[in-house]
């Protein structure tokens, strides 16, 4: 599975770090810079989905260049400042940030507006024509026709592991351990039972969700799946 990438402009290292380790505990892949500098020189290149930008950097203020980054990059963006008044909130979202964050900044708040952002964004992208799109809060699969699939809830803890390793194969016991059996006979056929279910839920008759055996290991997922 892909991680949500962010990109994190904080020229205070501790708060920096603080908020980096919270987001990558929470699944996120997070690179810091610390200056307007590095970030127009690096924007390109590390192309995030997300971009957290303290207001006041050693360099400048960042809204003065808000209209060269989204030049460079089209992520969302999230502004920090210690001084969140009216004005400068109003100025931040005229200049085309999508969301104003006061310092000290909630980091569950921050997760919560992340993938908030990142969700609108993924929806106005192109979707590529084969592309399956998982909703693991949801626990629907949309087909690439746009047919929505609904899972149980066993079937969405099958679906979430066999999505996070897309296009390798997964071990039967860890298969087994999403339902909650860490210790299963080789007479139990209930996995094999379940994949077959989800596998004969279809929107239409294109539409199977590509999961396939892999002799002597278990199961795979194969195609490109987008998670919501």
């Amino acid at each position: 599975m892909t991680k949500t990438s962010v990109l994190f402009v904080e020229d205070d290292l501790d708060f920096r770090d603080s908020i980096m380790e919270y987001l990558e505990m929470h699944g996120f892949g997070v690179v810091g810079l610390g200056s307007i500098g590095e970030l127009l020189d690096n924007i390109s290149s590390l192309n995030p989905d997300a971009i957290i930008l303290d207001v006041h950097l050693p360099d400048g203020i960042s809204l003065d260049v808000m209209e060269q980054i989204q030049q460079l990059c089209d992520a969302p963006m999230i502004l920090l400042t210690v001084q969140a008044k009216v004005e400068d909130r109003i100025r931040g979202l005229e200049k085309g940030a999508d969301y104003y964050l006061a310092k000290p900044v909630n980091p569950r708040e921050l997760v919560a507006v992340i993938h908030t952002l990142t969700k609108k964004q993924l929806a106005t992208r192109e979707v590529k024509p084969d592309c399956w799109v998982y909703n693991i809060k949801e626990w629907t699969m949309t087909a690439p026709s746009g047919g929505i699939i609904s899972l149980t809830s066993g079937e969405n803890q099958i679906i979430a592991h066999l999505v996070a390793h897309q296009n390798e194969p997964v071990n039967r016991i860890d298969l087994f351990a999403c339902l909650g059996k860490t210790n299963p006979s080789i007479e139990d056929r209930s996995l094999d039972n379940m994949i077959s279910k989800i596998k004969r839920k279809q929107s239409d008759k294109n539409d199977k969700i590509p999961i396939k055996s892999v002799r002597g290991i278990g199961y795979q997922l194969s195609g490109d799946v987008i998670i919501l």
